[in-house]
This record gives C-alpha cells, structure tokens and sequence, in this order.
C-alpha cells in the first residue's frame, strides 16, 4: 500500500476552527486539495507539468466521511494514492489521520483534465512516464450521480469574491462546499455534525457572481439535498447530498 502513495501532515489552526471549536469539511477540503497537488507534483502531473499541454487538473466528484474532525492545534496526517483511471477520468483516494494514528476520515475524488484555452473537460491525457495507480480504495461512490434537489426548503443569496479564485481562473473547488452548507439551518448545524458529503462539481465560477444556495431534506431529518446556482442564468454549478449524525 506505501508504493505509489504520498503522506503529508498538518496541524490545525485557530483560525481553520468553527463555532463549534473544530476544523470544518472547508479545512479538511483544503488538506486535501494540497497533498494532491504536492503528489502530483512528484508524480510528473503538477501544474507546470500539465500547463505544458494547456490542461489543468479539475476536480469532478469528492465523497467524503468524516467519524470526527479534530481541534486547533491537533496534528492531521493524510495519505493518498491514485486509485483508478478510465477514459475520461482519474481516481485519487484518501485516509485522514488524527495524530494517534486512527483514521478519522476517509474521501475518494474524481479528476479530469481541462482544456486551459477552450474552458472544456477533454479526455485523461497521460503524458511522459503512465500515471501510477494502486488499486486500493478509501472509499467508493455508492451511487451514479448524485441526486438533484428538487423541492428547496432553505435558501440564501452569495456572492464570489476575488479571493475566492485558485490558479486555475476559476473559484476553488473547496468554496463550493462552503457555499453549500451555507443555506443549512442553523438548529441543524448546532445540533449535528457532518458526517458524509458528496458533491459534484458541475460548472466552472468566476469572481463577483450573484449566486443561490438552497438545500431541503431528502426523506428524513439526517439526509439532505444542496443546490449552488448562478443567478443571473440558473446554472446548477454544484449538486450535493449530505448526511448528519447528532452529538
């Protein structure tokens, strides 16, 4: 399981906290993001390495469970490994780490490659040395797509900020999942902690946009449902479901 993997460790800051005094999905959302990058770059698939092709990576799909998240000041390991690849799409998985050694999480993410100048997905390109894979997984996607939400419950206006865009010219994918659980009652983010997350990224989102975050139960009071919208055209730019364990 150590071939093909790489392992980063972390520790949690005050400021990654929230109200309820641990670090949140957006923190857990970024450690990943960064030990992506960071194997990649090992790998011979970074950014300058793609950029030469006039393709960047980007984030399609991320189903993660947590068992429980840590506090300020806690250390964080992760391991991850590219898991599979197909036609269209790399596969990268993911253990979280408390500083024991016990997981505490685990999260499975799909990647494809996009089109610099043309704005587009385009098939997986493997160039140079083939990318390696271990075929071990964290994590699957239990179902094909994730579900639309059709009857919102909740809803709260956005807006994209400058500081929200990454090096690809777009807004980082970890903002998505913020805006996400933004519109989720506050009894049920008091009360509950979030315990799995699958969300997929659907279209790209530039700064200073006017957006809808709207979300509504799916059949019972720990399953939910969450929309992010472009308001000025209605584009579904991300589609996710959540599920909430009380404590």
């Amino acid at each position: 399981m150590e071939e093909n993997t790489c392992r980063a460790a972390f520790t949690v800051r005050v400021d990654e906290c929230g109200p309820d005094g641990k670090a949140g999905i957006g923190t857990i959302g970024n450690y990943l993001q960064e030990i992506a990058w960071r194997h990649a770059t090992l790998l011979g698939y970074g950014r300058e390495d793609l950029l030469r092709k006039n393709v960047a990576w980007v984030m399609t799909r991320m189903r993660i469970l947590m068992d429980r998240y840590p506090l300020p000041g806690q250390g964080v390991a992760i391991l991850t490994w590219p898991s599979a690849k197909d036609k269209h799409l790399a596969y990268r998985d993911f253990f979280i780490y408390d500083e024991r050694g016990e997981i505490i999480g685990r999260c499975t993410t799909a990647w494809a490659h996009m089109d610099i100048a043309e704005r587009k997905m385009v098939s997986f390109q493997e160039e140079g040395a083939p990318l390696p894979y271990t075929e071990d997984r964290s994590l699957e996607f239990e179902k094909r797509a994730v579900p639309r939400l059709k009857t919102p419950e909740f809803e709260v206006g956005l807006v994209s900020r400058r500081s929200d865009m990454d090096m690809n010219g777009h807004v980082n994918n970890v903002h998505f999942i913020e805006w996400a659980l933004e519109s989720v009652p506050l009894e049920l983010s008091a009360t509950s902690f979030l315990r799995e997350m699958d969300i997929s990224f659907r279209q790209e989102c530039q700064a200073h946009e006017s957006l809808t975050s709207s979300c509504g139960r799916n059949g019972s009071e720990k399953e939910w449902l969450h929309s992010v919208k472009r308001a000025e055209d209605g584009a579904e730019l991300a589609r996710v479901s959540t599920v909430w364990q009380r404590g």
